[in-house]
């Protein structure tokens, strides 16, 4: 793990790869690897230890969504889907899947959808930051600029110090063409840092 966090990527692959070679059963070591894989964008050869892992942990519900996503990277969207929906079936409230589900339908221009499931996972977790942001983003996608612009003032209100929402907040103001009000604002958040 430390080589891996430490930016040795092809040294953690290969320990890992090592270490399943001795002991294929090390489902530590498996998800590690598979994370590894998919967070270097490698998501063809995580896909398989994904699939390997959830075999011994069926009900891991991170380890789901993260498969469905490598599946929907490598354009496999019907299997990222039926994953996603089965998860959602056996875990409603489960806002990590609601919010894969979101991006799924994000990706695939139905935005409609994706801000309906980012508004469901923020009614069950309202604080969650990521969350607003991707559903302002959503309203941008769908060309809605003033509903984006009210979920981020929103947000704003109750995070006043955030300065990712702060800065998504000043793009959302420069794409509205209001050029002063962002100038200001992103002047406001280089004081903060």
């Amino acid at each position: 793990d430390i080589l891996a966090r430490t930016g040795h990527v092809s040294e953690a692959k290969e320990m890992y790869g090592q270490l399943l070679t001795d002991n294929p059963a090390d489902l530590r070591t498996m998800l590690s690897l598979a994370y590894l894989l998919y967070f270097n964008g490698e998501y063809e050869e995580a896909k398989p230890l994904f699939v390997k892992y959830l075999l011994f942990e069926p009900t891991h519900q991170e380890g789901i969504v993260f498969l469905a996503d490598s599946f929907s990277k490598t354009g496999e969207r019907e299997e990222a889907s039926d994953l996603l929906s089965s998860l959602e079936r056996r875990y409603p409230s489960y806002t990590p899947a609601l919010k894969a589900i979101a991006m799924y339908h994000l990706t695939g221009k139905d935005y409609e959808k994706a801000i309906s499931y980012y508004e469901r996972a923020l009614k069950i977790k309202p604080d969650d930051i990521e969350g607003i942001s991707k559903l302002a983003d959503a309203y941008m996608a769908m060309g809605d600029s003033d509903k984006a612009l009210a979920v981020i003032d929103e947000a704003v209100k109750r995070y006043p110090r955030d300065s990712a929402i702060m800065v998504q907040k000043g793009n959302l103001l420069l794409y509205s063409k209001n050029y002063p009000a962002a100038e200001a604002l992103f002047l406001s958040v280089l004081e903060k840092d």
